[in-house]
């Protein structure tokens, strides 16, 4: 997973709809993000290297503005307590 504070590129199985609306959550420093988001590119990664031997898919996610704020300010505490182990 790639993540900055406009959106995400994930891996994952079952293909997604270009344009339409998923819900992307994960957790860093202790704290849960969680956020609907907007489905930019949906692409074949890997025939058979998902899970099961299914077919892994890549996609590009984008946040709404609200979310972007709330993930720099949580990427931005994840970074600091990295730089302070």
């Amino acid at each position: 997973m790639e993540i900055d504070d406009t959106g995400a590129r994930v891996r994952h199985t079952g293909a997604l709809k270009l344009g339409g609306e998923v819900q992307f959550s994960f957790t860093a420093a202790g704290e849960v993000f969680v956020a609907a988001s907007r489905v930019l590119a949906c692409r074949v990664v890997g025939l058979g290297l998902g899970e099961g031997g299914s077919t892994l898919f890549e996609s590009r996610l984008s946040f709404d503005e609200e979310k972007r704020a709330a993930l720099a300010r949580l990427l931005g505490v994840a970074d600091a307590r990295r730089q302070t182990v």
